[in-house]
């Protein structure tokens, strides 16, 4: 009976080690619609103001005390016109 040396099945092992530690799936892209918002202003007023910034925010807990403005960050955006807004988030 021949004995298995272990410099024969060290590729072997290392390789089968790698396999399980690196998946052979590709990554996927998050391809879902993503929520948007958009809404304008109108005034009773004959000359209506402009709007010049504006920001949305996130709450973080339950009861909104605390909140932060929304990041831009790849898709997810909030901009403001002169007379409307929209954002993705």
């Amino acid at each position: 009976m021949k004995r298995l040396s272990v410099t024969r099945w060290l590729p072997i092992l290392l390789l089968a080690a790698m396999l399980v530690m690196f998946p052979l799936q590709s990554a996927r892209a998050d391809i879902r619609p993503k929520p948007t918002m958009s809404f304008s202003f109108t005034y009773e007023i004959d000359l209506a103001p402009e709007i010049s910034s504006g920001s949305l925010l996130e709450c973080i807990n339950t009861n909104c005390t605390e909140a932060v403005p929304l990041q831009k960050m790849g898709p997810q955006h909030f901009d403001c016109s002169a007379s409307s807004c929209s954002s993705m988030a």
